[in-house]
């Protein structure tokens, strides 16, 4: 690499940060390091497993990352991290909800899809901390709520938001919180079946 452009990356500054990280590369405490010795929200992705190049040919298993910070952070900073993970280079992003969607392929059929089950929220990563939620977006929130709600023959708010904390679903949890009105209507109506 020039050294122009070393000097560019170790300059580069972002609060929202991502790379990639290959299972067989990644050290085993890799998931107790972020949480305990990073200590950021992050969110990572759904195991990679079934991409594949232009050519057919398979990707290797990775998955993706995307680091928080509350102040913008030098790359230099965000690489002695991925350093210690056996990462590739992180990158800035410019947009978390764009990534986020990209952990399932949501906004690309022609990849292999992902479930957002198999998202991983750390350090109490909440999407909707970082992005306003548009119509589509808070419809689909909704509805994963209500289905949780059903599935699970929940009855009573305390239930609900037990499951969620016990289920890592930050997100929803935050809807849910700022939505308690129809969610408690809805509850009670659940009750009275």
């Amino acid at each position: 690499m020039p050294k122009n452009d070393k000097k560019v990356n170790n300059n580069l500054k972002s609060k929202y940060w991502t790379f990639i990280g290959y299972p067989e590369s990644l050290p085993s405490d890799w998931e107790t390091y972020l949480k305990t010795e990073i200590g950021l929200p992050i969110a990572i992705s759904p195991l990679h497993d079934a991409d594949l190049n232009a050519d057919d040919s398979e990707k290797k298993p990775h998955y993706h990352f995307i680091l928080c910070y509350t102040h913008s952070t030098t790359f230099s900073c965000i690489k002695k991290i991925t350093d210690r993970l056996n990462c590739p280079i992180p990158k800035p992003i410019s947009s978390i909800k764009g990534l986020y969607r990209y952990f399932t392929h949501e906004d690309n059929p022609e990849k292999a899809q992902y479930d957002k089950k198999d998202i991983k929220h750390l350090n109490g990563f909440c999407l909707s901390d970082y992005v306003s939620l548009s119509g589509s977006d808070r419809d689909a929130f909704f509805d994963e709520i209500e289905d949780y709600i059903f599935q699970n023959n929940i009855k009573e708010l305390v239930d609900l938001v037990l499951g969620f904390k016990v289920d890592g679903k930050q997100d929803l949890l935050s809807v849910l919180r700022t939505n308690t009105i129809y969610f408690n209507a809805l509850l009670k109506s659940q009750r009275m079946r």
